[in-house]
């Protein structure tokens, strides 16, 4: 029925791209590297984004309560040291060398400095 209605308009099956994936394919056209056997991609931040608020207080918090947890629960410790031990083995996570109040302070995608 809808076809009767609706048959001196020009529909298309083909699906249309949103103007997000339209940024974010534009986006990574041009920012793409190869390097190392690897593509490079910067962060896809939306050009809408929010600024987040800073959270240092609620990292610190939840790192506290997961180390209580740790040193109460040894099945859980042994299950997220496997974990952890597998990430860093994939490459999928890595050991931070140096002062760790340096990677505390990286730039937001806002561009102000995290102090």
């Amino acid at each position: 029925m809808w076809k009767a209605d609706f048959r001196d308009t020009n529909l298309q099956d083909v699906p249309q791209m949103s103007k997000k994936d339209r940024y974010t394919l534009d986006l990574m056209e041009g920012c793409v590297k190869f390097n190392d056997g690897h593509y490079v991609i910067p962060p896809l931040w939306r050009p809408d984004a929010p600024c987040l608020p800073q959270n240092r207080e609620l990292a610190l918090r939840r790192l506290t309560l997961l180390k209580r947890r740790l040193q109460r629960d040894d099945v859980f410790r042994k299950g997220y040291v496997n974990a952890v031990q597998s990430y860093i083995e994939k490459a999928i996570a890595g050991v931070a060398i140096g002062n760790p109040e340096r990677h505390m302070r990286k730039a937001s995608h806002c561009g102000s400095k995290q102090q």
